[in-house]
């Protein structure tokens, strides 16, 4: 995993060599990043979350059974300030909302938890504590440019009716709304949530392993589910004539939204 400060500092994880900063002052024509420090101690990086609370910066590093959090204010000589061991403070997935200070995590025991930066980088109480429907789980959420979260649910086994999740601020919390907008059986395993739309990335109702995507245009507050015209049904599954088919092809497992220069782009994976 990696992240990122408003510093230009990066924080990049791996599995068998700790997690390590880089500062992004490469060359113009694509250099590498800076070596600023390298931790040998941590392994299996599996997500790192940068976090700023006042005038001090902080990662947030978890495995797959603890959680630590360190003090990089000083990037060259990383301080760390505490372990949190348990399940309830690993993490599967996370989200930012940095206008509102907010951080949004799917936790190993397959809670989601949102949390000001203060309050997780003090091991405080969340604002919200979210546990899935019986035979659910959530795979993937995404703060909006409005500071909304939303959650994708899916199950472990075959596609079924997964329903789109909306947690909206109010208050000192959130108000939790749950939308059955998919249109058919589908498996979601990635979303992103920017410049008015909603793009979930997942399986098709054929095979666990047939990329899909539901795309969604808010109106009036209200995802719109759009035609992407069976784009990964046509050319991943059944190639036309002229085209060659993938030898392979697995469910979408990262998309991201990007609005620049007057147009809205999707990335995938």
């Amino acid at each position: 995993d990696f992240d990122s400060d408003d510093r230009g500092y990066v924080y990049l994880g791996t599995y068998n060599f700790g997690w390590g900063i880089e500062s992004d002052s490469g060359g113009a024509d694509g250099s590498h990043l800076q070596y600023v420090a390298q931790l040998t101690n941590d392994f299996e990086a599996r997500k790192m979350i940068s976090l700023k609370s006042g005038a001090g910066y902080y990662v947030y590093y978890s495995t797959d059974s603890y959680a630590r959090l360190y003090d990089v204010t000083a990037p060259a000589t990383p301080q760390l300030l505490s372990t949190r061991t348990g399940v309830s403070k690993s993490i599967e997935a996370w989200s930012k909302y940095d206008a509102g200070e907010r951080v949004a995590l799917v936790n190993s025991d397959s809670h989601v938890r949102v949390y000001t930066y203060a309050a997780l980088i003090a091991n405080g109480a969340p604002l919200a504590d979210l546990i899935p429907a019986s035979g659910k789980f959530f795979r993937d959420l995404s703060f909006d440019d409005d500071g909304n979260l939303w959650l994708a649910e899916s199950t472990f086994s075959s596609p079924t009716t997964n329903l789109l999740w909306r947690l909206t601020p109010s208050g000192g919390g959130y108000t939790t709304t749950t939308m059955d907008v998919y249109g058919s059986a589908f498996t979601p395993a990635t979303i992103h949530a920017s410049a008015g739309y909603i793009a979930v990335g997942g399986a098709g109702p054929s095979s666990p392993t047939e990329s899909d995507l539901r795309l969604f245009k808010m109106v009036g507050g209200v995802p719109q589910l759009l035609d992407t015209n069976g784009f990964f049904g046509k050319y991943y599954h059944n190639a036309p004539a002229g085209y060659a088919q993938p030898y392979f092809y697995s469910i979408l497992r990262r998309v991201r939204i990007l609005a620049q220069g007057g147009k809205t782009y999707l990335f995938y994976s």
